[in-house]
Protein backbone atom coordinates (compact mmCIF):
# COMPACT_ATOMS: atom_id res chain seq x y z
CA UNK A 1 0.00 0.00 0.00
CA UNK A 2 2.81 2.67 0.90
CA UNK A 3 4.47 1.77 -2.33
CA UNK A 4 1.35 2.44 -4.26
CA UNK A 5 1.32 5.80 -1.91
CA UNK A 6 4.53 6.29 -3.36
CA UNK A 7 4.12 5.87 -7.04
CA UNK A 8 0.84 8.18 -6.69
CA UNK A 9 2.38 10.56 -5.18
CA UNK A 10 5.64 10.49 -8.11
CA UNK A 11 3.20 10.45 -10.51
CA UNK A 12 1.13 13.52 -9.17
CA UNK A 13 4.42 15.25 -8.80
CA UNK A 14 6.16 14.90 -11.77
CA UNK A 15 1.94 16.20 -13.89
CA UNK A 16 2.23 19.17 -11.73
CA UNK A 17 5.81 20.23 -12.28
CA UNK A 18 4.87 19.41 -16.49
CA UNK A 19 1.72 21.76 -16.13
CA UNK A 20 3.57 24.29 -13.81
CA UNK A 21 6.10 23.96 -17.13
CA UNK A 22 3.20 24.46 -19.69
CA UNK A 23 1.82 27.26 -18.01
CA UNK A 24 5.23 29.23 -17.82
CA UNK A 25 5.50 28.68 -21.51
CA UNK A 26 1.90 29.41 -22.40
CA UNK A 27 2.07 32.93 -20.83
CA UNK A 28 5.20 33.78 -23.01
CA UNK A 29 4.64 31.65 -26.21
CA UNK A 30 0.78 31.67 -26.20
CA UNK A 31 0.93 28.01 -26.66
CA UNK A 32 -3.17 27.96 -26.35
CA UNK A 33 -3.04 29.55 -29.85
CA UNK A 34 -2.06 25.45 -30.80
CA UNK A 35 -5.82 24.99 -30.27
CA UNK A 36 -6.86 28.21 -32.01
CA UNK A 37 -4.78 30.80 -34.57
CA UNK A 38 -6.85 34.05 -35.72
CA UNK A 39 -4.32 33.43 -39.05
CA UNK A 40 -4.16 30.26 -40.71
CA UNK A 41 -2.38 28.84 -43.69
CA UNK A 42 -4.70 29.46 -46.37
CA UNK A 43 -5.35 33.12 -45.18
CA UNK A 44 -1.92 33.78 -44.95
CA UNK A 45 -1.15 32.18 -48.58
CA UNK A 46 -4.10 32.90 -50.36
CA UNK A 47 -2.10 33.98 -53.40
CA UNK A 48 0.93 34.07 -54.42
CA UNK A 49 2.64 37.50 -54.14
CA UNK A 50 5.23 38.11 -57.16
CA UNK A 51 8.18 40.65 -56.79
CA UNK A 52 9.85 43.19 -57.25
CA UNK A 53 7.32 45.86 -56.67
CA UNK A 54 7.65 49.36 -56.14
CA UNK A 55 9.68 48.75 -52.87
CA UNK A 56 12.05 46.12 -54.19
CA UNK A 57 15.11 46.22 -55.37
CA UNK A 58 16.07 44.20 -58.88
CA UNK A 59 17.23 40.86 -58.29
CA UNK A 60 17.25 40.15 -61.84
CA UNK A 61 20.83 41.90 -61.72
CA UNK A 62 22.27 39.26 -59.68
CA UNK A 63 23.61 37.23 -63.05
CA UNK A 64 26.36 34.70 -63.74
CA UNK A 65 27.97 33.39 -60.41
CA UNK A 66 26.79 35.08 -57.46
CA UNK A 67 26.53 34.39 -53.70
CA UNK A 68 23.49 34.88 -50.90
CA UNK A 69 23.97 34.84 -47.24
CA UNK A 70 21.47 32.66 -46.01
CA UNK A 71 20.73 32.31 -42.23
CA UNK A 72 17.83 31.27 -39.92
CA UNK A 73 16.90 31.06 -36.53
CA UNK A 74 17.93 33.76 -34.69
CA UNK A 75 14.73 34.33 -32.25
CA UNK A 76 14.82 37.79 -31.29
CA UNK A 77 14.04 38.43 -27.44
CA UNK A 78 13.58 41.50 -26.34
CA UNK A 79 11.97 40.98 -23.23
CA UNK A 80 14.49 41.87 -19.98
CA UNK A 81 16.27 38.91 -19.55
CA UNK A 82 18.99 37.74 -16.62
CA UNK A 83 20.99 36.42 -19.30
CA UNK A 84 21.92 39.79 -20.57
CA UNK A 85 22.18 40.18 -24.45
CA UNK A 86 20.63 37.64 -25.97
CA UNK A 87 21.55 38.17 -29.43
CA UNK A 88 25.11 38.64 -29.92
CA UNK A 89 25.25 37.28 -33.32
CA UNK A 90 23.80 40.28 -34.75
CA UNK A 91 27.17 41.69 -34.51
CA UNK A 92 29.34 38.59 -35.37
CA UNK A 93 27.14 38.49 -38.83
CA UNK A 94 27.86 42.00 -39.62
CA UNK A 95 31.66 41.47 -38.52
CA UNK A 96 32.02 38.17 -41.10
CA UNK A 97 30.08 39.79 -43.82
CA UNK A 98 32.03 42.96 -43.64
CA UNK A 99 35.42 40.27 -43.70
CA UNK A 100 33.45 38.93 -46.64
CA UNK A 101 33.49 42.27 -48.13
CA UNK A 102 37.43 43.02 -47.41
CA UNK A 103 37.90 39.81 -49.37
CA UNK A 104 35.57 40.53 -51.98
CA UNK A 105 37.09 43.68 -52.55
CA UNK A 106 40.67 42.49 -53.05
CA UNK A 107 39.06 40.09 -55.83
CA UNK A 108 36.93 42.25 -57.60
CA UNK A 109 36.56 40.00 -60.77
CA UNK A 110 35.30 37.27 -58.51
CA UNK A 111 31.88 38.54 -57.18
CA UNK A 112 32.34 37.32 -53.78
CA UNK A 113 30.05 39.75 -51.89
CA UNK A 114 26.56 38.31 -51.53
CA UNK A 115 23.95 40.29 -53.85
CA UNK A 116 21.16 39.86 -51.04
CA UNK A 117 20.60 37.90 -47.91
CA UNK A 118 17.44 35.21 -46.89
CA UNK A 119 16.52 34.64 -43.75
CA UNK A 120 14.68 31.19 -43.33
CA UNK A 121 12.57 31.86 -40.53
CA UNK A 122 11.90 32.16 -36.61
CA UNK A 123 13.05 35.71 -36.66
CA UNK A 124 11.19 36.21 -33.35
CA UNK A 125 10.79 34.18 -30.43
CA UNK A 126 7.55 35.27 -28.82
CA UNK A 127 6.30 36.94 -32.01
CA UNK A 128 6.10 40.46 -30.05
CA UNK A 129 5.99 43.55 -32.34
CA UNK A 130 9.10 44.93 -30.29
CA UNK A 131 11.18 41.53 -31.17
CA UNK A 132 9.85 42.64 -35.21
CA UNK A 133 11.16 46.51 -34.70
CA UNK A 134 14.33 45.05 -33.20
CA UNK A 135 14.93 42.80 -36.46
CA UNK A 136 13.67 45.90 -38.80
CA UNK A 137 16.31 47.87 -37.34
CA UNK A 138 19.05 45.16 -37.75
CA UNK A 139 18.34 44.41 -41.61
CA UNK A 140 18.03 47.94 -42.49
CA UNK A 141 21.54 48.12 -40.74
CA UNK A 142 22.18 45.32 -43.17
CA UNK A 143 21.05 47.71 -46.28
CA UNK A 144 22.89 51.24 -45.09
CA UNK A 145 26.13 49.69 -44.26
CA UNK A 146 25.97 46.72 -46.67
CA UNK A 147 23.59 47.54 -49.29
CA UNK A 148 22.01 44.20 -48.85
CA UNK A 149 18.47 43.40 -49.07
CA UNK A 150 16.77 40.66 -46.71
CA UNK A 151 14.12 38.48 -48.07
CA UNK A 152 12.56 36.96 -45.01
CA UNK A 153 10.73 33.67 -45.02
CA UNK A 154 8.00 33.22 -42.24
CA UNK A 155 8.51 30.68 -39.24
CA UNK A 156 6.57 29.12 -36.56
CA UNK A 157 7.76 30.90 -33.52
CA UNK A 158 6.66 34.03 -35.50
CA UNK A 159 3.02 33.20 -35.30
CA UNK A 160 3.39 33.02 -31.57
CA UNK A 161 0.75 35.75 -30.10
CA UNK A 162 -0.73 36.45 -33.09
CA UNK A 163 2.61 37.04 -34.70
CA UNK A 164 1.90 37.57 -37.88
CA UNK A 165 0.09 40.79 -37.89
CA UNK A 166 3.32 42.71 -37.03
CA UNK A 167 5.29 40.28 -39.60
CA UNK A 168 3.02 41.49 -41.69
CA UNK A 169 3.61 44.73 -41.04
CA UNK A 170 7.13 45.18 -40.34
CA UNK A 171 9.03 42.22 -42.43
CA UNK A 172 9.70 43.01 -45.84
CA UNK A 173 8.39 42.25 -48.47
CA UNK A 174 4.99 41.89 -46.04
CA UNK A 175 3.76 38.51 -47.22
CA UNK A 176 4.83 34.90 -46.54
CA UNK A 177 4.23 32.90 -50.12
CA UNK A 178 6.23 34.75 -53.00
CA UNK A 179 8.61 34.33 -55.78
CA UNK A 180 11.11 36.49 -57.29
CA UNK A 181 13.42 36.04 -60.49
CA UNK A 182 16.81 36.42 -60.80
CA UNK A 183 18.80 36.42 -63.86
CA UNK A 184 17.64 32.62 -64.91
CA UNK A 185 16.19 31.51 -61.59
CA UNK A 186 13.19 31.63 -60.06
CA UNK A 187 13.27 31.41 -56.25
CA UNK A 188 9.80 30.60 -54.43
CA UNK A 189 9.28 31.92 -50.88
CA UNK A 190 6.53 29.06 -49.06
CA UNK A 191 4.93 29.50 -45.48
CA UNK A 192 4.66 26.01 -43.88
CA UNK A 193 4.82 28.04 -40.71
CA UNK A 194 2.08 26.23 -39.17
CA UNK A 195 3.44 22.59 -39.99
CA UNK A 196 1.42 22.82 -43.33
CA UNK A 197 1.71 24.27 -46.81
CA UNK A 198 -1.89 23.82 -47.06
CA UNK A 199 -4.30 22.47 -49.62
CA UNK A 200 -4.77 26.09 -50.96
CA UNK A 201 -1.16 27.18 -51.18
CA UNK A 202 -0.05 23.57 -52.55
CA UNK A 203 -2.02 23.74 -55.48
CA UNK A 204 -1.44 27.54 -56.52
CA UNK A 205 2.44 26.36 -56.45
CA UNK A 206 2.03 23.18 -58.70
CA UNK A 207 0.50 25.33 -61.23
CA UNK A 208 3.09 28.28 -61.05
CA UNK A 209 5.56 25.63 -61.82
CA UNK A 210 3.68 24.21 -64.40
CA UNK A 211 4.05 27.08 -66.19
CA UNK A 212 7.32 28.22 -65.04
CA UNK A 213 10.42 25.95 -66.99
CA UNK A 214 12.96 28.05 -65.64
CA UNK A 215 15.58 26.20 -62.89
CA UNK A 216 14.08 27.45 -59.57
CA UNK A 217 14.80 27.55 -55.82
CA UNK A 218 12.17 26.82 -52.63
CA UNK A 219 12.92 28.50 -49.52
CA UNK A 220 10.78 27.31 -46.70
CA UNK A 221 10.95 27.34 -42.91
CA UNK A 222 9.86 23.28 -42.24
CA UNK A 223 12.35 20.76 -43.75
CA UNK A 224 9.97 18.58 -46.22
CA UNK A 225 11.80 16.04 -45.81
CA UNK A 226 10.22 13.38 -43.03
CA UNK A 227 14.18 11.97 -41.77
CA UNK A 228 12.91 10.33 -38.50
CA UNK A 229 16.33 11.10 -37.18
CA UNK A 230 14.61 15.09 -36.63
CA UNK A 231 13.07 13.99 -33.37
CA UNK A 232 11.11 10.92 -35.57
CA UNK A 233 9.81 13.81 -37.49
CA UNK A 234 8.66 16.51 -35.45
CA UNK A 235 10.71 19.39 -37.18
CA UNK A 236 8.84 18.44 -40.85
CA UNK A 237 6.12 19.08 -42.53
CA UNK A 238 3.70 17.06 -40.16
CA UNK A 239 0.99 16.04 -43.61
CA UNK A 240 2.90 13.52 -45.37
CA UNK A 241 0.93 13.24 -47.93
CA UNK A 242 1.96 17.14 -48.55
CA UNK A 243 5.77 16.41 -48.21
CA UNK A 244 5.49 13.70 -51.40
CA UNK A 245 3.73 15.89 -53.13
CA UNK A 246 6.19 18.81 -52.64
CA UNK A 247 8.71 16.17 -52.60
CA UNK A 248 7.06 14.92 -55.92
CA UNK A 249 6.68 18.63 -57.99
CA UNK A 250 10.17 19.73 -56.94
CA UNK A 251 11.52 16.31 -58.40
CA UNK A 252 9.66 17.29 -61.79
CA UNK A 253 9.87 21.01 -61.88
CA UNK A 254 13.45 21.34 -62.21
CA UNK A 255 14.06 22.86 -59.04
CA UNK A 256 17.45 22.62 -58.18
CA UNK A 257 17.50 23.15 -54.28
CA UNK A 258 15.31 23.52 -51.50
CA UNK A 259 16.81 25.66 -48.39
CA UNK A 260 15.02 25.27 -44.57
CA UNK A 261 15.83 26.16 -41.09
CA UNK A 262 13.39 25.45 -38.06
CA UNK A 263 15.97 22.33 -36.78
CA UNK A 264 18.85 24.88 -35.58
CA UNK A 265 21.10 21.82 -37.10
CA UNK A 266 22.94 21.86 -40.44
CA UNK A 267 21.42 18.90 -42.72
CA UNK A 268 21.57 18.25 -46.38
CA UNK A 269 20.10 15.17 -48.57
CA UNK A 270 20.58 14.38 -52.16
CA UNK A 271 16.88 14.17 -53.05
CA UNK A 272 16.57 12.79 -56.78
CA UNK A 273 17.58 15.51 -59.17
CA UNK A 274 17.51 18.19 -56.02
CA UNK A 275 19.30 19.27 -53.04
CA UNK A 276 17.52 19.39 -49.45
CA UNK A 277 19.81 22.02 -47.55
CA UNK A 278 18.91 22.81 -43.86
CA UNK A 279 20.73 25.61 -42.46
CA UNK A 280 21.73 25.88 -38.78
CA UNK A 281 20.27 28.42 -36.68
CA UNK A 282 22.39 31.71 -36.15
CA UNK A 283 21.27 32.28 -32.60
CA UNK A 284 21.81 28.63 -31.35
CA UNK A 285 24.43 27.48 -33.21
CA UNK A 286 26.23 30.92 -34.87
CA UNK A 287 26.55 29.14 -38.18
CA UNK A 288 25.10 30.35 -41.57
CA UNK A 289 25.34 29.03 -44.84
CA UNK A 290 27.10 31.35 -47.91
CA UNK A 291 24.93 30.26 -51.10
CA UNK A 292 26.81 30.06 -54.82
CA UNK A 293 24.59 29.94 -57.46
CA UNK A 294 25.80 29.79 -60.78
CA UNK A 295 23.13 31.04 -63.26
CA UNK A 296 24.37 29.76 -66.33
CA UNK A 297 25.01 26.48 -65.62
CA UNK A 298 21.96 25.89 -62.80
CA UNK A 299 23.78 25.04 -60.33
CA UNK A 300 24.71 25.81 -56.60
CA UNK A 301 27.14 24.78 -53.87
CA UNK A 302 26.49 25.50 -49.69
CA UNK A 303 29.73 26.45 -47.72
CA UNK A 304 28.78 26.86 -43.69
CA UNK A 305 30.16 29.44 -42.23
CA UNK A 306 30.91 29.06 -38.04
CA UNK A 307 31.68 31.22 -35.49
CA UNK A 308 35.67 30.85 -35.85
CA UNK A 309 35.32 32.36 -39.25
CA UNK A 310 36.52 35.60 -38.42
CA UNK A 311 38.59 37.57 -41.18
CA UNK A 312 39.35 37.89 -44.94
CA UNK A 313 42.20 34.78 -44.60
CA UNK A 314 39.42 32.78 -43.18
CA UNK A 315 36.80 33.36 -45.67
CA UNK A 316 39.52 32.58 -48.81
CA UNK A 317 40.70 29.29 -46.70
CA UNK A 318 36.91 28.49 -46.97
CA UNK A 319 36.37 29.66 -50.88
CA UNK A 320 40.19 28.60 -51.81
CA UNK A 321 38.36 26.45 -55.07
CA UNK A 322 36.34 29.19 -55.90
CA UNK A 323 39.10 31.75 -55.88
CA UNK A 324 41.86 29.33 -58.02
Amino acid sequence: MKKELKAHTKIFTVSLLLLTAFTFVSCEYAVWEGFYRKHNVSERAASLYSLPDSDAPDPTLAKGKYFVAAFSDIHLYTSKSTLGDRNPFKDGLKKQLTALKELSDANPTKNLFPKFTLCLGDIADHGTESEYVEYKTFTDELKTDLNLVTYNVLGNHDLYNTGWEPYEKLVYPYKSFYRFNTEKFSWYVLDSASGSLGPAQLKTLEEACKEDARPKIFLMHCPMYGDWTLNMGYFTLQNSYESDRLITLAQNSNVKLVMEGHTHKYNEHQIGNFVEHTVSSLRAEHEWTLLLVNEDDATTQRFRITEDVETKEDFARILADYLE
